[in-house]
């Protein structure tokens, strides 16, 4: 049961997020593309996980993947706290605190894997920034909460 919940789960998010994507007027071959690609690397993942791969980098697997959820987190915080001060709910202290699109393009291949991974922001704003460096240390301090509390 739980098994089933969870790839309805995920079928209903492929779904929504593709629906959204053709609705705000992406192009079809894009998204036939990505879906291509993403089942792809799947694949590529899952037969990598299955080969072995995971018994070499077993203890380092948890602490990497880890680590990215935490900064996938603390993205999807500060792109919320945008969000939120796009539309005047929240200040967003000073904007932009710098510029780094001269390097990293947030519309480049580069921009978009890093935003999507790490939550990058070309032109973030303080509470942005605040928000990404809060949320990263209440999980850090979070999944480390049996370690410090023994000391």
């Amino acid at each position: 049961t739980v098994v089933a919940f969870a790839v309805l789960r995920e079928g209903a998010e492929i779904v929504l997020f593709s629906y959204g994507s053709f609705v705000s007027g992406d192009n079809i071959a894009d998204l036939a593309l990505g879906a291509i690609f993403g089942l792809t690397c799947g694949i590529l993942v899952g037969f990598a996980l299955y080969y072995g791969m995971i018994k070499v980098l077993g203890r380092y697997f948890f602490s990497v993947t880890s680590w990215l959820l935490i900064f996938l987190a603390a993205g999807m915080a500060s792109g919320a706290i945008g969000f939120l001060s796009n539309a005047n709910l929240i200040s967003p202290i000073i904007y932009p605190i710098w510029d780094s699109s001269f390097l990293i393009s947030e519309q480049g291949i580069l921009g978009k894997v890093l935003h999507a991974l790490l939550g990058y922001i070309s032109k973030p704003s303080l509470a942005q920034l605040i928000g990404y460096l809060m949320t990263i240390f209440a999980l850090v301090v979070g999944l480390n909460y049996d370690k410090i509390r023994r000391k």
